[in-house]
């Protein structure tokens, strides 16, 4: 009897052992990360990290959608569906099938010139960049190895004209690529967006008054024998005729309270969770809070701007994956988003390649009520170090790289007011120097260096090449 449970001690004794090495390994594994070693236990333990699938959908359903979505009747009105409007989803989920379609089968050439399409009949989507075809696939659900996105540089706008059964017997899609028009005829079977349901929101939005405000020309209509006296993207939408006035409130903004009261514990909890602790803690100039260890360095000034940056010489790779990076992207500003500052609309609005072609560079802009938010913002380091996006991430299929982000709480304020935003009312002098000429034409709030906290629209009017000028935009008579 004593033998056996002398046997049975050294049993335990000896799982007990090999239990304490694991531990001891994991450990030492994760602490090569510089994480707190207890990181190791709590991954054990932990079951509610997202997986990696749940990530990706979450960054598709958060970021995948146009910059502007516009259906016109061929019969110079044009309406601008917001994602608040009860059509938004159906016309949205239906124009992904069109494209995807598009990118399933062999383009053509156009006949038609951009500028002829967008007086057409049909579905407008404007994604203000010119969309990596290989990140729309992903955005899609397709894999960037499915489908060819044959010739295109791009995806930059999309025309779509659902068959009429009538002229003909399959759906048309349009692709604005750089400067090149491709045409796809597809057959797609969409409940949501076939003609019958295009002619039908088509009705109802000119039937129901409450749309009155969301509808406007396109310029080329405005001026179609092209005497203007400066060059300009045909599809930007203008008021031309009444009504002029439209609603906007006014926008109050201000740094988010968790980085204004600067409590040193408090930030590093939020934005370094369980691995706080392997992070050495340094006020420096400007009373600037720095986090850092062996891997990376955030930085968090007091006009609300956060930098991070991967300093390890290790582990770096080609740029990879573009859809990979982008979602290692999304998760990161996830994160962060949802621990320091309320929710707030975000838009992709460009992406470049960076680092000699080894990542991929993301930049989001901030959206409140459908109308877009534009950065001038100069900081204390004046010209040289300007912000003019909200979000910079720059990332590869592994990892985020480095992270920019001017951190900001906003809200619309008070009632609405009227304002006149009729084409007529724009500076000519300004629209004739914008050069190589104009891209855009936005009502939008422009966040600048300025002790006020609350902004009024005003006229965003964009180059071509993406210069910005900002004109006051003027209240109605009465307001």
């Amino acid at each position: 009897m004593y033998r056996i449970n002398r046997e049975k001690l050294k049993t335990c004794i000896l799982i007990i052992l090999i239990l304490t090495s694991l531990v001891q390994v994991g450990i030492l594994w994760d602490y090569q990360e510089h994480g707190f070693p207890t990181n190791f236990l709590l991954a054990i333990f932990k079951t509610s990290e997202l997986s990696q699938s749940e990530i990706d959908r979450m960054a598709r359903e958060e970021f995948f959608r146009p910059y502007r979505l516009i259906l016109s009747n061929g019969d110079l009105a044009h309406w601008i569906i917001d994602s608040s409007d009860a059509i938004y989803e159906k016309v949205w989920n239906g124009s992904k099938e069109y494209i995807k379609s598009a990118i399933l089968s062999k383009p053509q050439v156009a006949t038609e010139s951009w500028d002829e399409l967008v007086t057409r009949k049909g579905i407008f989507l404007d994604f203000k960049l010119n969309m990596d075809v290989n990140l729309m696939k992903w955005l899609l659900g397709m894999g960037s190895s499915s489908g060819s996105g044959e010739g295109l540089a791009g995806i930059h706008k999309v025309f779509i004209i659902p068959r009429d059964r009538i002229t003909s017997s399959l759906d048309i899609v349009y692709i604005l690529s750089e400067e090149t028009v491709y045409k796809y005829i597809v057959d797609v079977n969409s409940k949501d967006l076939n003609r019958e349901a295009f002619e039908k929101y088509l009705v109802e939005l000119s039937e129901d008054t409450k749309y009155d405000a969301k509808k406007y020309w396109v310029i080329r209509e405005f001026d179609p024998k092209g005497r203007l006296s400066f060059s300009y993207s045909p599809d930007i939408p203008c008021v031309v005729e009444m009504p002029l006035g439209r609603d906007y409130n006014t926008l109050s903004y201000s740094i988010p309270n968790k980085m204004e009261n600067k409590d040193e514990n408090e930030l590093a909890h939020l934005i370094l969770a369980n691995e706080q602790y392997s992070y050495d803690r340094t006020i420096g100039m400007d009373d600037t809070v720095i986090f850092k260890n062996q891997n990376s360095i955030y930085k968090i000034y007091d006009d609300g701007l956060l930098e991070y940056t991967y300093i390890s010489s290790t582990g770096r790779s080609d740029r990879g994956d573009i859809g990979k990076a982008f979602s290692n992207a999304y998760g990161f500003i996830s994160r962060l988003g949802k621990s320091l500052v309320l929710k707030n609309n975000i838009y992709l609005s460009n992406i470049n390649i960076k680092g000699g072609g080894s990542s991929f560079e993301f930049t989001f802009n901030y959206m409140v009520d459908n109308v877009p938010v534009f950065i001038e913002y100069k900081g204390r380091s004046g010209e040289e170090n300007k912000i003019t996006d909200a979000i910079v991430v720059e990332a590869d299929s592994r990892r985020v790289l480095s992270c920019r982000w001017l951190m900001r709480d906003m809200q619309k304020n008070g009632k609405k007011v009227k304002y006149n935003v009729g084409f007529n009312s724009i500076d000519k002098k300004v629209l004739d120097r914008t050069t190589p000429g104009v891209g855009d034409i936005s009502v939008a709030y422009v966040l600048t260096l300025t002790a006020e906290r609350e902004l009024d629209p005003s006229w965003v009017i964009e180059s071509t090449t993406g210069s910005r000028n900002i004109l006051p935009l003027l209240r109605t008579e009465g307001e």
